[in-house]
């Protein structure tokens, strides 16, 4: 399906992904689907492909993708080059940083209390996955 929630207003399109949830369950289906909605396929993805300028970055279930990631912030002075290798991908502005890492523990070891750590989203991982 493509972009089966476009355009949809929340509980219509809530329905819909009950349905197809549903669908997936009860008739031992699968169904794919193609969506820039990322929550929606943190509501109902079993599996994630995401490909990016025509390329697969990745294809794993989406359990494990959310496990590998995530989001640490700070101030961007506390960022060196050699921090910076042990992230996938870093957004800078004039509040600090946010990046995607894989590599948490490491990154908290070499900067300490300096970060906040959050879960990352399926948006996050696409917006700064490199």
């Amino acid at each position: 399906m493509d972009e089966p929630t476009v355009g949809l207003d929340p509980v219509v399109r809530s329905e819909v992904l009950e349905e197809l949830q549903n669908l997936m369950e009860n008739e031992n289906r699968g169904v794919l689907i193609s969506t820039h909605i990322t929550s929606d396929l943190e509501r109902i993805a079993d599996y994630i492909t995401f490909i990016k300028d025509g390329s697969i970055i990745f294809s794993k279930p989406k359990d494990e993708i959310m496990e590998s990631y995530k989001i640490v912030k700070g101030d961007c002075n506390i960022l060196t080059k050699e921090v910076e290798k042990h992230f996938e991908g870093i957004s800078k502005n004039r509040f600090g940083f946010e990046g995607l890492t894989s590599q948490v523990d490491k990154v908290r070891e070499i900067l300490g209390d300096n970060i906040v750590v959050d879960r990352a989203t399926i948006e996050d991982i696409m917006i700064l996955k490199k």
